[in-house]
């Protein structure tokens, strides 16, 4: 079959954007990046989102003097206004969410970098906080007691007394609670003064079920 100027429309642009381009940044959008490389993520895709626009816009600019060959200038314009209607709709349709895209992880990763700059630091009477660590969905914080000898007291009452404030804390914290609602596993390892491990509490979406957010 002899290419034509429609079907080179057809196979350089009209199909690439519409079945492949489109359908590929709905997918994307719908999965949240790695809190613990985010601006890595975040900047991969939004790259490769500016350079499937720009692909699109090169290959309509390369395709456009040929539609001319077509059999009737209404024909012509058609395609041309299909080309530019599909690259307006990759636009429109998912700029925004790839503006957005990451949002809450950006929050995250600039608020742990921000806390982890000033540790160690005090956390309360006898309580000092270490660095915080981001896996891919979950928020590992880690304390020091500095007063406590792990090997003076018994493990089981100190993880009770630890994990009921410890909840009720973080429910009436919208900022955690939205982490939460969002799949963010938050961790919190207490240590004693000579680094033996006291406790691991792990809090999950389900844990503040009832709280807003």
């Amino acid at each position: 079959m002899r290419l034509t100027a429609a079907n080179l429309f057809w196979v350089a642009l009209f199909i690439p954007v519409n079945l492949l381009l489109q359908p590929a940044w709905f997918a994307i959008a719908t999965f949240p990046p790695r809190l613990d490389v985010t601006p890595a993520v975040v900047a991969l895709v939004k790259l490769m989102y500016f350079l499937s626009v720009c692909w699109s816009f090169y290959a309509l600019a390369l395709l456009w003097p040929g539609l001319a060959a077509l059999p009737s200038q209404a024909a012509a314009m058609g395609y041309r206004l299909a080309g530019l209607a599909s690259i307006g709709a990759l636009m429109v349709v998912h700029a925004p969410a790839i503006y957005r895209y990451g949002e809450l992880e950006r929050t995250v990763y600039r608020e742990v970098r921000a806390a982890n700059q000033s540790a160690p630091a005090a956390a309360g009477p006898g309580v000092r906080q270490e660095q915080i660590r981001l896996g891919a969905r979950e928020i590992t914080y880690e304390f020091t007691l500095t007063g406590v000898v792990a090997s003076q007291v018994d493990l089981g009452k100190i993880r009770e007394a630890i994990r009921t404030p410890l909840i009720a804390s973080i429910c009436v914290d919208k900022t955690l609670v939205r982490w939460l609602n969002h799949g963010v596993a938050l961790h919190y390892v207490y240590r004693d003064k000579n680094g033996h491990t006291l406790a691991i509490l792990s809090v999950l979406r389900e844990n503040c079920a009832r709280a807003p957010g």
